[in-house]
């Protein structure tokens, strides 16, 4: 029981909080609007995808997230401190000025 994906588009959202959707394995995420994202505690979520205009900052952190793909023009911040289980991620975010990968293995 439970959600396990959540596919989103919408023009005028502008904050998204999932936190604690412990079923929740994909999330899929058009929102040009979207200016806030609260992901705490999802802790069955492989795969993420965002697509946003406006959000400047985005923590993952200490999920088991296989696959990040990230689209968004404003965002600065990203966490994904402790992902132990990533191994895809595809960031298009050109103004990126500080990423936290603490605890997440990289391979050579």
């Amino acid at each position: 029981p439970g959600l396990h994906q959540l596919r989103m588009s919408s023009d005028t959202l502008r904050s998204l909080n999932v936190s604690l959707s412990t079923n929740l394995h994909t999330l899929s995420l058009c929102c040009p609007t979207l200016r806030k994202f609260e992901a705490a505690s999802c802790m069955s979520l492989r795969s993420f995808q965002l697509d946003s205009q406006y959000i400047q900052e985005l923590s993952l952190n200490m999920m088991p997230l296989q696959i990040v793909e990230v689209a968004a023009p404003q965002l600065r911040r990203l966490k994904l401190v402790g992902c132990k289980r990533l191994v895809d991620a595809t960031l298009r975010c050109p103004t990126l000025n500080f990423v936290d990968i603490c605890g997440t293995p990289l391979s050579p």
